[in-house]
């Protein structure tokens, strides 16, 4: 068990090896301690404890070599920022910068300072002109930005597709993604014609098949919820034709025979059309 010591016995043995305490002794030799180094050309910041400057050789610091503002801005420069702060001289300190990429301020350390990994650039940044590879998957991908392009690769935003002309939104992961399937070959077709108007011979055999008679006259959207009667047990409901659609497909187009067991959603004009359900599994 080591011997206590008291806390002068511990602050002098301390300054002994060259460091000045900038906490009061813990109470226990093996306990962390911080010192600065006493050396006018290093000054920096260390965790020691009473038993390893009590040992023989003491332990003594290894001095690190002070940059000087010049080469501190050079390092930061280099790595891609630019200091907000004046540059303070203290090796244990960080600096204050800001990525000229995104514009995220991070404390880097002068003497390593690693690159930004532009992750999480602050609300609102935006690149003030996107990159070549940004504007060739655009290409690849058959879309035109409707807005300013966001700098984070999740971040939705508008554009416009430019095989159909319709209005969506897209991400640059998803555009990666896709393009990287496709073999980074320009897109040659797209879903975005799936919400559309119906065509009336295509309502009228849709709803023989699944038994369901539209309670107006307009041709309504495929996406949106429709009021409609029920022909097997005259119930109004509302439903989905896409669904419709795609539960007609399993049945192979035979009509169907009979109606849920849990009966048929109520009528409601104003249901979204992602909970509105179609009459058959």
């Amino acid at each position: 068990m080591p011997t206590p010591i008291s806390a002068e016995q511990a602050i002098a043995d301390a300054r002994a090896a060259g460091y000045e305490p900038q906490e009061p002794y813990p109470g226990h030799t093996g306990a962390p301690w911080r010192a600065r180094c006493t050396e006018p050309t290093c000054g920096a910041l260390r965790i020691i404890t009473a038993a390893r400057v009590r040992q023989t050789p003491p332990y003594r610091c290894k001095h690190r070599a002070r940059l000087s503002a010049e080469g501190a801005l050079q390092r930061v420069q280099a790595a891609g920022y630019e200091p907000t702060v004046p540059y303070s001289g203290d090796p244990t300190e960080t600096w204050p910068c800001r990525c000229v990429t995104c514009g995220r301020i991070r404390c880097v350390n002068p003497y390593t300072p690693n690159p930004c990994s532009h992750k999480r650039p602050p609300a609102g940044v935006h690149a003030g002109a996107p990159d070549q590879d940004y504007l060739k998957l655009l290409e690849l991908s058959r879309y035109k930005p409707l807005g300013s392009l966001p700098i984070r690769a999740r971040e939705r935003f508008a554009a416009l597709c430019e095989l159909c002309n319709t209005p969506t939104t897209v991400t640059r992961n998803t555009l990666r993604v896709t393009t990287r399937a496709r073999g980074w070959k320009p897109r040659k077709t797209c879903n975005h014609t799936i919400t559309r108007h119906l065509k009336a011979e295509e309502l009228t055999w849709l709803l023989e098949v699944c038994r369901f008679v539209p309670m107006s006259d307009s041709s309504p959207r495929d996406d949106e919820p429709t009021p409609a009667w029920c022909v097997l047990c005259s119930t109004p409901t509302t439903v989905n034709l896409w669904r419709l659609r795609e539960t007609a497909k399993r049945r192979g187009d035979q009509p169907r025979t009979q109606c849920p067991p849990q009966g048929h959603p109520a009528l409601d004009e104003d249901r979204p059309a992602t909970q509105a359900m179609g009459a058959d599994s």
